[in-house]
């Protein structure tokens, strides 16, 4: 039993490392990391434990463009939550996989899988996750000129935002819309919201959305 607990906190203490290594960006050193966790909880038969240092190794993986593997860990961790019922870690890990297609081209399995997770969000009452994955899924009908979802989507986005006070959220969301407009032709309408938007944001102290804004409205003007 001892070394059962020793192994587990050592899994534990290396998957932790993993977070702090991600989150500063060194994604080999994640990765390290995440393996030396996976082996632990392995060796213990803690599959939950593995599925969930499988969900934070995707993201260091797909980061690096190991994306057979992180798809790999994808299912695998997948499989590991449905047989525990954890739904909402399922939904999770659907939304990232769904935004790793789409950036390897693989539209429709994108929005396939994104609708998946959309489905879960709602059922599970998430509220930032449901926001975000509406969010993505408005961008992603956008990116195909699937325009008339695209609106619908971007429209229980913002009514989503708005009724759980979701406000920098929300400005990202208008701002997708604005270019929305301007992929129609709808420059005026496009830069009206933009400007709209980026003041609001300015507001807030939002800087990285302000400059993303202001680069967009010059495209615009050009």
């Amino acid at each position: 039993i001892a070394g059962d607990v020793g192994g587990r906190a050592l899994g534990t203490a290396a998957r932790a490392l993993g977070h702090v290594a991600l989150q500063r960006g060194r994604h080999d050193e994640a990765l390290r990391h995440y393996a030396q966790a996976a082996r632990a909880f392995t060796h213990l038969g803690l599959d939950l434990d593995l599925a969930r240092v499988r969900m934070s190794a995707f993201n260091a993986a797909s980061r690096t463009g190991r994306h057979a593997t992180a798809l790999a860990w994808a299912e695998q961790a997948r499989r590991i939550f449905a047989a525990h019922g954890d739904l909402l870690r399922m939904a999770r890990l659907d939304a990232n996989v769904a935004t790793l297609l789409f950036r390897r081209d693989r539209i429709d399995e994108a929005l396939r899988i994104g609708r998946r997770a959309l489905r879960a969000f709602e059922r599970s009452g998430a509220v930032e996750d449901l926001a975000i994955t509406q969010l993505n899924t408005a961008v992603r009908l956008t990116a195909v000129h699937d325009f008339r979802r695209a609106l619908h989507m971007f429209a229980r986005a913002r009514a989503w935002c708005v009724r759980h006070g979701l406000h920098l959220l929300l400005l990202e969301v208008e701002g997708n819309l604005a270019y929305l407009h301007a992929q129609r032709g709808e420059y005026a309408r496009a830069l009206s919201l933009s400007g709209s938007v980026r003041a609001r944001a300015a507001a807030a102290g939002q800087e990285a959305l302000v400059t993303w804004l202001l680069l967009d409205e010059a495209d615009l003007l050009i």
